[in-house]
């Protein structure tokens, strides 16, 4: 538009409201017209020209906290102008009749209203929220300055969430109030919960809780408007309802007692949702009742099982939970409840099923948990590549290998330990080890063993000799062998080993040979010897030569007779001289396999124990 035409028409600057919106409008003959060809005709008007972004524009909006400035600005331009002048000023009556106020009115009231499960905004009739905290009420117009972004944002929310309230209540309100808003809630909060629980006993066997209300139990709603918060009243306060404690625990009146299985149900679930009320001695509880929790791990355990005074190794898979060792029949028994109690504390049947153990005593991968017959050399190497499975290492229990100062007592102890684990072994020294140690052997095997079958080959003048050294212990001859006769050794000498059925058709408990090396036989010999073939639990030589010191060949018969592989160190372990230090090897390190859990609810009948069959990771006849 030309300037002469602005000068010959009516040109209006206008300020008007529309609805809850402040515009700034240019106009010639209430035609648009742009503000920077007003100002070039009205200079007097030039202060309008900073509400208007651009001189091209004809219209701007106006925020609220520059309605006031402007409204100053449009009396400074009147009173500049010409009483004949074609600028015009005009203002909106719903602008000019706005009372700028730096507070809200005094009747001005935010409600935040209780209902449907949740805190609802309510503002007084005829109110608006403009822009940047500004709020008209009526005629009233005011801006909440010292509100920040997070409390405005609350203004224009229109409710309030049941897992907002305590937030709500308890810190955004009153900072509301603080900063100059007048607001009112239907919902008040305490932070003293709605009761008290306290345990009144803690021992091994029992647990005692007594509970007391704080508040009236009946002013308590049976409605849960926030998991972990109770409505008393008006007020919203930490806890539970009565109905909800009296789902969770049995209580008789306000006391409730644990016992058994409900005390690890209780500390596994109920605890933990009233822990924030619980009181008392938690060192006591965390004692006495303490979780042993996974990793677990699987280990063979080295065990004698010992009939008629002799052991026979085996390898026992052994459940390590915690402290505690178990066996896989302990384990199924603890498997057959939700919650086991063990030495070291409780125990989740589905931490134990981490194990990977079945219901048919197996492992999720097929290996069974029977025991393991044990070879000599797996024994005393604790292990072997035969093993496989999830075993860390081999354990030995019962009788250690222990070591003396006296040649005596160093003797005895290996005998002992020999026939303690059924493994084959003896002393060097030939008949006069024999004749010092062996009735000192006998007597003491038949003290614990009266029913024990034993058998002493040797030459017949050894074995004459031999006998005047027994005079507390009975012996007789092989051709008057009686089974049901305890407590009596059969001597029967090399010449006639061959020839004698009795001696073959037997199963001894211990075979005692005295010097079996002296005898001259090769390798070849001694494999096809009548010897070779009788069958003991242990065999025992009192053998005429060194290991260490003999020659292969007869280091080679030695390790025939006594059913073991050709191994100077495993032969150093079985036939000892009773001084000659001595000590285990190095353990075998076993190659762990790893086992995939089993679920809860895989488990069947159980397989008695009675069907468990033996399974030999190897055969030592």
């Amino acid at each position: 538009m030309r300037l002469s035409n602005i000068l010959a028409k009516q040109t209006t600057i206008s300020l008007i409201r529309t609805g809850e919106e402040f515009w700034l409008q240019a106009s010639c003959d209430d035609r648009p017209c742009e503000i920077g060809r007003v100002l070039e005709r009205w200079p007097e008007a030039e202060i309008i020209r900073a509400y208007f972004p651009h001189d091209d524009m004809s219209s701007a909006e106006v925020h609220p906290q520059n309605l006031s400035e402007l409204l100053d600005c449009f009396q400074e331009i009147q009173d500049c102008l010409q009483p004949k002048s074609r600028l015009r000023l005009q203002v909106d009556p719903g602008i000019a009749q706005l009372q700028f106020s730096e507070d809200p009115p005094a009747n001005f009231l935010i409600r935040w209203v209780w209902g449907e499960g949740a805190l609802h905004l309510c503002l007084p009739p005829d109110t608006a929220e403009l822009a940047n905290g500004w709020y008209r009420f009526g005629a009233c117009l005011w801006q909440y300055s010292a509100l920040s972004s997070r409390q405005l944002e609350r203004l224009r929310h229109p409710c309030i969430k049941q897992n907002d309230l305590p937030y709500f209540l308890s810190k955004e309100l009153p900072a509301l109030r603080d900063a100059g808003v007048h607001a009112a809630c239907d919902l008040a909060y305490s932070t003293e919960p709605a009761m008290d629980l306290e345990f009144t006993e803690i021992t091994p066997e029992c647990l005692c809780i007594q509970r007391k209300w704080t508040v009236p139990e009946d002013s308590i709603s049976s409605t849960v408007i926030l998991p972990g918060h109770v409505l008393s009243g008006n007020i919203v306060r930490p806890g539970l309802t009565p109905e909800q404690l009296n789902a969770m625990l049995p209580w008789e009146g306000d006391v409730c007692q644990l016992t058994g299985a409900s005390i690890p149900q209780f500390l596994d679930d109920a605890f933990h949702r009233l822990r924030a009320w619980l009181h008392g001695d938690f060192s006591a509880l965390q004692s006495m009742h303490r979780w042993i929790v996974p990793p677990f791990s699987w280990v063979l355990t080295a065990s004698s099982r010992v009939v008629r005074g002799v052991g026979r190794a085996q390898a026992v898979p052994t459940a390590c939970v915690g402290e505690d060792r178990l066996s896989a029949e302990e384990l199924l028994k603890c498997l057959s409840q939700p919650y086991a109690r063990l030495k070291g504390g409780w125990v989740r049947r589905r931490d134990l099923c981490t194990l990977g153990m079945n219901a048919n005593l197996r492992l999720s991968d097929g290996t069974s948990l029977a025991p393991i017959r044990l070879s000599t050399a797996q024994l005393l190497y604790r292990g072997d590549e035969s093993l496989a499975g999830p075993w860390l290492e081999i354990r030995c229990a019962g009788m250690p290998w222990r070591a003396s100062s006296s040649r005596r007592a160093a003797a005895l102890e290996h005998l002992e330990y020999l026939m303690y684990w059924g493994i084959h072994g003896g002393l060097t020294g030939g008949y006069a080890s024999a004749a010092v140690y062996g009735p000192d052997m006998l007597a003491s095997l038949f003290q614990r063993a009266p029913d024990a079958r034993v058998l002493i080959v040797g030459r017949e003048q050894d074995l004459r000799d031999f006998s005047t050294y027994c005079s507390n212990i009975p012996l007789a001859d092989t051709e008057a062998y009686d089974a049901e006769r305890h407590g009596q050794a059969y001597l029967l000498s090399y010449e006639r080993l061959a020839r004698n059925a009795v001696a073959q058709a037997v199963e001894w408990d211990v075979l005692i040979s005295i010097e079996p090396d002296a005898l001259g036989l090769s390798a070849a010999d001694m494999r096809n010897s009548a010897l070779f073939r009788l069958r003991a639990a242990c065999r025992i030589g009192f053998f005429l030569y060194d290991p260490d010191l003999c020659p292969g060949e007869r280091k080679s018969a030695q390790a025939l007779f006594l059913n073991i592989p050709r191994d100077d160190a495993l032969s150093a372990l079985l036939i000892r001289e009773p001084l000659r230090p001595l000590r285990l090897p190095s353990p075998c390190v076993l190659h762990p396999t790893p086992v995939a859990a089993v679920s809860e609810t895989d488990f069947l009948p159980a397989t008695p124990a009675s069907e468990i069959s033996w399974r030999h990771a190897s055969d030592e006849q």
